[in-house]
């Protein structure tokens, strides 16, 4: 397999922190020897794909046994042609979600996206892609989805990595990168929503500091969200209370 072509499976467990359990619980982590991982740039931007009547975002709310996404992802708060972008298959059965993604450069994805044609370099991820599109006829962009990460890994190779997603926003216009990834706040952009990625179980130490700081886990989607909230009345016309813009520096 190409580097241009990557897979992965893991358990992926969501939890919704205030800022006091998100101190306590990052100061825990640096206590336990995980290291945040700086990046340039903070903010992930995608381009979620589904079709006229949403039937990916209505059944990933309808917790199923099996549910799978289509998206287009830079790393980045604004894409040119030449910016690194992935197109992703996200699949989750009985709790093991599964990706798969092929890198390109921002233009090519679109085309791809565009055509149903794949670049020769995607091999097998590529066709599956396609064979995507073909599964769900006319689908299309629907909803651009961005937050700033920030990111913790376990140390010594061992496969525990946490995020905290802060500033989570939606846009059902304009659905192009190039044009920077402002929109609508979907949540208290004081929270932050923690993915745990690790391969099966929680290490002890883990399991009683959520414990311990009253973190329980919760089912959340953020294009579910956004549909549930915005797309579901097709009406982007947002409630005073939810009306806050997002920009991005």
């Amino acid at each position: 397999m190409s580097d241009s072509q990557m897979i992965f499976a893991r358990v992926e467990k969501k939890f919704l922190l205030d800022p006091g359990q998100y101190e306590s619980f990052a100061q825990i982590l640096y206590l336990h020897g995980m290291k945040k991982i700086n990046y340039p740039d903070p903010t992930t931007c995608s381009i979620y794909y589904d079709t006229d009547e949403c039937i990916l975002a209505r059944r990933s709310i309808d917790k199923p046994t099996y549910k799978e996404k289509l998206r287009l992802r830079i790393y980045g708060h604004q894409a040119d042609d030449s910016s690194t972008a992935f197109l992703e298959i996200k699949k989750k059965y009985k709790g093991i979600v599964f990706k798969r993604r092929v890198s390109m450069n921002y233009l090519e994805a679109e085309q791809a996206m565009q055509t149903g044609i794949m670049p020769s370099h995607t091999g097998q991820i590529g066709k599956e892609i396609a064979y995507f599109q073909h599964l769900y006829p006319g689908i299309h962009p629907k909803a651009l989805i961005a937050y700033e990460r920030e990111t913790w890994q376990a140390p010594g190779g061992i496969d525990l990595r946490i995020t905290f997603d802060s500033s989570i926003r939606f846009r059902a216009d304009d659905l192009d990168l190039r044009h920077g990834c402002d929109g609508h706040l979907l949540m208290n952009p004081d929270m932050r929503m923690m993915e745990l990625k690790l391969p099966m179980v929680f290490p002890q130490w883990m399991a009683d500091s959520l414990w311990g700081l009253h973190i329980r886990q919760i089912h959340f989607s953020k294009y579910g969200e956004a549909y549930t909230r915005f797309l579901s009345a097709k009406t982007f016309t947002l409630p005073h209370s939810t009306k806050e813009i997002y920009h991005v520096a």
